[in-house]
């Protein structure tokens, strides 16, 4: 088994990471205690002796013959005297003379091979490795031996310890040799090659067949892998009958996924002692692209302009499951879609250079919306389709348990999600796409065909699955931002790239013979753009008669919501409209304010903020400000103003970017608070004055509160009460806050009812105001459809609702610690079990239509709590 630790100078080390990393697991070579291998420091004649004794013997201690006699004077009481007498009395080393062997001079990578030789059975004489041609016999016989592959260094200078470690690795699977018929050979009596070094003296097996399968073992980080059609096991070729149907390893420490399907040699000692997997360069051919990449031409397999002939039968499977192709060649040629952007494998495995598999890996476009601790939500942009995650489709929330994605993911990066079956841990795999910016140069083909292909900073790409609306926007001398993969581009991020600052334009007049915006940038602060004379306005040149606008509201001015970019010293700008959303997407206004809750967009379908959304307000004549969505939020809900809203979608429900609150004539406004608690631990307390108080431990969204009354309410944990503070009760602990119970929700006699639900989003915040998505589960069910009709909610300050998050399975504890939260990020949170969505929260209708809503901030209802609310009479 690999040691599987990185040295801490790994990057130093340029031979391939499997030769150190398997003679330090067979104990051959070891690092320093500093955590070091130093790679480039040269290895000593001394060390070599040590190295050749431990693959000789698989023993590190030479200490048995530290006593024996030799001719070499110089290793009286040397640490090494042991391994140089061991290889002397096997004539592997020979010394520079009979009485000096200078044990801490530097090997040269000749005289280490010229050791192995003999290590591999030749004799050194006879083979002529002495004398004065061993040097050309050395080179000779290391190269027709193996020995001298990816060894890149002087054969005659001091060897590296790297690339005596490379000389060693090679020796070990190399086949030894014997005298037969007056010439040495590799071939035993039987049908194959003699043991290696590695099976003669280390007690080393081989078995060469296909990886079918490597995967990581569950919960472990060490990997299990399955070989098939076995046809070499020890050095011995097996046919017919005698080849091995499978055999499968386990407790393998490194990651050889990337072989997975191709022929291999194993080499290990047991079952789950594997000390490594190689592929059998010259049993496979192995084409890596994208689908894209492949073709067919002539019944043959066309890759980077080469043609590959085809196995009798050649098959695809795409997620690890068969596509049913007619062949591989036909069925790559007949792609269209994001599928050309799918990753590809073509493989020969069988020695006959014809293409028999494809391995394809589908994946969906996803763009995050948040990252936690042990966690990513994802916005699903294209192909998440049933069957692209087995049968079904990939959830929203993405668990570190579940997922394996890069530690420095960011908010708004696009990743590709593939299914479990495509990676070697056996989780979902995401990976970061790119996004390219830039004006187009070129472009080939039709807008409305996915062959269309445009021209960026002189890359081009082709379209792969983008929606022909999306690919309308991509023309010639636009400037885009756009989602690629390799040469294919899976999604339009922005359709105006360069218009990236959104503003408010409050004026637009003539100075002399130039047109100038007043406009309010996102900072507050106020800009005089004068604009070019073509295009600096919605693409073309100012209109006098219709375009001008005043900022008095006596005349009728409404400020206009822009996007602008700069142009040396000159601006261009652009409303902001139903074609022009500046890469959001979508744009809904201006709704007029005389609709009351118009707070909410009621007269849209945007009705959720995002907290940090850029809101523009005009207010009173012509006074501006920038607020932010949570501020927003925080206003009366009969607040009126006219608003032109940019969103975004996530879920399926579009949340506020950016704000245009045209409040013309009117103040600014504010907000409430109201008294709930969950109740997570209850206590008898002791009579005060002769009234005998219950004690209750509770969270109120904020902090934790422990409550006194003497009311006699059924109040039992997992309840949520609503209550009034009455002043304080001294107790012999002191003062205690005491309180009038008015309702309480939940389990016990007489309580509200309740309605399970599963909440979808929503831009709930840390302020208690905002909107929530939710699905009701029908009766007692605890999951509901995917396909469920959404409900929203507001919550705000005038007491319509209040939201308490607990983890509902961590009931009865005086110290809640983890169970609770001021806060949850509502936009990623939709709970998506397969195709179905598990209830997290419970609903409880109060007196007024107030809406208490408790929700599980481990994204599901305990069963016990349910259980409990069972009992209740449902809404």
């Amino acid at each position: 088994m690999f040691a599987g630790a990185a040295f801490t100078d790994q990057a130093d080390i340029k031979v391939d990471s499997d030769v150190v990393d398997t003679l330090v697991s067979l104990g051959v070579v070891n690092g320093y205690t500093d955590g070091s291998f130093k790679p480039n420091d040269t290895v000593t004649r001394a060390e070599m002796a040590k190295m050749i004794y431990v693959l000789r013997t698989g023993n590190s201690d030479a200490s048995a013959y530290n006593d024996d006699y030799s001719t070499f004077a110089d290793i009286k009481g040397h640490w090494a005297r042991g391994y140089v007498k061991y290889c002397q009395s096997l004539g592997i080393i020979a010394g520079q003379s009979a009485t000096k062997f200078a044990p801490d001079q530097t090997v040269t990578a000749q005289e280490a091979a010229k050791m192995l030789l003999v290590t591999l059975g030749y004799d050194a004489k006879k083979a002529g490795l002495v004398g004065t041609t061993w040097a050309s016999k050395t080179n000779a016989l290391a190269d027709e031996n193996g020995l001298l592959e990816d060894v890149n260094t002087s054969f005659t200078g001091p060897c590296p310890r790297q690339y005596a470690a490379q000389l060693i690795y090679n020796a070990i699977d190399a086949p030894t040799v014997v005298w037969r018929d007056d010439a040495y050979t590799t071939n035993n009596y039987g049908n194959g090659d003699n043991p290696t070094i590695g099976e003669k003296y280390m007690g080393l097996h081989s078995v060469e067949g296909i990886l079918t399968y490597f995967q990581k073992e569950d919960g472990k980080t060490t990997y299990n892998a399955t070989v098939e059609n076995i046809t070499k096991k020890d050095g011995t070729a097996l046919s017919g009958k005698n080849i091995i149907d499978e055999q499968n390893f386990s407790k393998i420490a490194k990651d050889f996924y990337s072989l997975k399907n191709q022929k291999v040699k194993v080499l290990y000692k047991e079952t789950d002692k594997v000390y490594g997997i190689f592929a059998l360069t010259d049993s496979n051919t192995v084409l890596t692209g994208v689908v894209g990449d492949f073709g067919e031409d002539g019944g043959k397999l066309k890759y980077d302009g080469k043609k590959y002939t085809l196995a009798t039968k050649s098959a695809v499977y795409v997620n690890d499951e068969d596509a049913k192709a007619t062949d591989v060649a036909t069925w790559a040629d007949a792609q269209k879609g994001i599928v050309k952007a799918y990753d590809a494998t073509a493989i020969s495995n069988n020695d006959s250079g014809k293409v028999s598999r494809m391995n394809v890996a589908a994946f969906a476009v996803g763009q995050v919306t948040s990252v936690g601790s042990d966690y990513i939500n994802v916005s699903y942009k294209a192909n998440n389709v049933a069957g692209i995650n087995g049968k079904g489709t990939f959830a929203t929330k993405l668990e570190a348990d579940d997922a394996t994605y890069p530690s420095d993911l960011k908010k708004d990066d696009y990743v590709a999600v593939t299914a479990a079956v495509n990676t070697s841990d056996g989780n979902i795999g995401v990976t970061k796409l790119d996004v390219v910016s830039g004006k187009i140069t070129t472009t080939k083909g039709t807008t409305t065909k996915d062959s269309y292909k445009i021209t960026i900073d002189g890359k081009t790409y082709e379209m792969a699955g983008v929606p022909a609306d999306d690919t309308k926007k991509m023309t010639l001398n636009d400037t885009v931002a756009i989602v690629v993969k390799g040469d294919f581009c899976l999604y339009l991020d922005d359709a105006n790239a360069e218009a990236k600052d959104i503003g408010m334009m409050t004026e637009l007049y003539k100075e002399g013979n130039r047109f100038v915006a007043t406009v309010i940038k996102a900072d507050g602060s106020t800009q005089k753009m004068t604009l070019k004379k073509s295009d600096g306005y919605n693409g073309t040149s100012v209109n006098e008669k219709t375009d001008l606008l005043d900022s008095t509201v006596k005349n009728g001015a409404s400020p206009k919501l822009i996007s602008y970019s700069k142009s040396g010293d000159e601006y261009k700008i652009k409303l902001m409209s139903d074609k022009e959303t500046a890469g959001y997407d979508k744009f809904e206004g201006p709704v007029s304010n005389n609709t009351v809750k118009n707070k909410r967009f009621v007269a849209s379908t945007v009705k959720a903020i995002d907290d940090s959304a850029t809101v523009f307000v005009r207010y009173k004549t012509d006074s501006y400000k920038v607020i932010t969505g949570k501020d927003l939020k925080n206003w009366k809900d009969s607040s009126k103003f006219a608003s032109t809203v940019l969103a975004d979608n996530n879920n399926g429900v579009p949340y506020a970017k950016v704000v245009l609150a045209d409040r013309a004539g009117e103040s600014m406004s504010g907000g409430s608070d109201v008294n709930y608690a969950y109740v997570y631990t209850v206590e008898a307390g002791s009579n005060v004055d002769e009234d005998k108080y219950s004690v209750y431990y509770a969270w109120n969204g904020s902090e934790t509160v422990e409550l006194w009354s003497d009311d006699g309410k059924n109040v039992s944990t997992g309840n949520v009460i609503e209550y009034s503070i009455d002043g304080t009760v001294e107790t012999a602990n002191g003062a205690k806050t005491e309180i009038t119970i008015d309702d309480v929700y939940g389990a016990g006699k007489d309580n509200k009812a309740w309605k399970m639900a599963a909440i979808l989003g929503g831009d709930y915040g840390t302020d208690k105001v905002g909107t929530v998505y939710y699905v009701y589960t029908t009766g007692k069910d605890t999951t509901v459809a995917k396909n469920a009709t959404t409900t929203d909610l507001t919550v705000d300050t005038d007491d319509d609702a209040i939201i308490l998050f607990v983890n509902t399975a961590d009931d009865g504890k005086k110290d809640a610690g983890t169970q609770l939260s001021a806060n949850m990020d509502l936009s990623d949170y939709a709970p998506l079990k397969g195709d179905v969505y598990a209830a997290n929260a419970v609903i409880y209708k109060g007196a007024n239509g107030k809406n208490i809503i408790v929700i599980d901030t481990t994204g599901e209802l305990d069963s016990g709590f349910i259980a409990d609310q069972v009992k209740l009479p449902q809404q």
